[in-house]
């Protein structure tokens, strides 16, 4: 081999090494960030979550089986009447904490369209609360 065949090797190693790394890391961290924040609903039902609602004033709101505590009515309301897509982004979005890149893969469309929807789907929510 010759030298500067030897540093393109070098540098390709290198390279791959630090996409590895990349790579295990981000997967790392969206798994500690899973981790944190999903929770399984199984544990939960109607009956518990409504009186741990009236101990605390707060209502239950049901996102796609996963509860919601909601001190404002009308916005807990406004909430129960979004769409499936709408109430599916506000699941990710807010309590599951992924980016709009993610579930826009989810959901099949670009960043921008979730960006969108998210937009469209809060003056929903403001236009309900005014």
């Amino acid at each position: 081999m010759s030298l500067n065949s030897e540093k393109i090797e070098g540098k390709l190693i290198l390279f791959f090494k630090k996409v590895i790394n990349n790579a295990a890391t981000n997967y790392y961290k969206k798994k500690n960030r899973y981790q944190i924040y999903e929770f399984s609903s199984d544990n939960f039902d109607n009956d518990s979550l409504i009186e741990l609602a009236n101990d605390s004033s707060k209502l239950v709101v049901i996102v796609m089986g996963m509860p919601l505590f909601i001190e404002d009515e009308v916005l807990a309301m406004r909430i129960e009447k979004l769409n499936l897509r709408e109430k599916y982004i506000l699941r990710e979005k807010f309590i599951l904490g992924k980016t709009d890149r993610e579930i826009g893969e989810d959901l099949g469309i670009s960043r921008q369209g979730v960006t969108n929807l998210k937009h469209r789907m809060y003056k929903k929510i403001r236009d309900a609360i005014k």
